[in-house]
This record gives C-alpha cells, sequence and structure tokens, in this order.
C-alpha cells in the first residue's frame, strides 16, 4: 500500500489528534519517522463514535489554534499601529 503524502495541514491535525489521544490516557509511542503512518492506523482502529468525537475535538483545537494566531498578530499591529498613531496625535 503506497502512502500519498499528507499536507502540512493533515500532519498538524493527526497531531492534534495524537495530542488528545495521550490526554485520554493512550500510550501513544511511536518512532519519529513512523508517527504518522501509525497515528493513522491508530485512528482508523477507533469505533466509528469515537473517531467522529476525535474528529469534533480536532476541528475545534485546529480552529483554536488559527483564531489565537489571528488575535496575536492583530495584537501585534495594533501595538505597532498604536505607538504611531500617539505620535501623530501629540503633534496636532
Amino acid at each position: 500500500m503506497t502512502a500519498r503524502p499528507l499536507s502540512e495541514r493533515a500532519k498538524h491535525r493527526l497531531k492534534i489528534a495524537a495530542g488528545l489521544l495521550r490526554g485520554m490516557g493512550r500510550k501513544l509511542d511511536f518512532p519519529r519517522d513512523e508517527f504518522y503512518e501509525r497515528i493513522q492506523a491508530e485512528l482508523a482502529a477507533l469505533p466509528d463514535a469515537d473517531r467522529d468525537h476525535l474528529k469534533q475535538l480536532t476541528d475545534w483545537v485546529e480552529q483554536y489554534d488559527r483564531a489565537d494566531t489571528a488575535r496575536t498578530a492583530a495584537e501585534k499591529f495594533l501595538r505597532r499601529g498604536n505607538g504611531n498613531n500617539q505620535s501623530d496625535e501629540s503633534e496636532t
């Protein structure tokens, strides 16, 4: 069976799922070079209801990560912008 290459997003989601499974008490001690293949097999072996629940949790974490990244970027932008606006206001 030839595995097709995984996108960076797919790899990130597999890492999230692995972290969630570890948090649920599952021991996942895979060699680094086998991680993606083994975690996919682990997920495929889950009962459908557990896999669906884990997917929902993974979706939530991924969305949270994106929102946090966007918030951090916005805060940096605003801090940089506020510094410029303050100097503009003091000149008028």
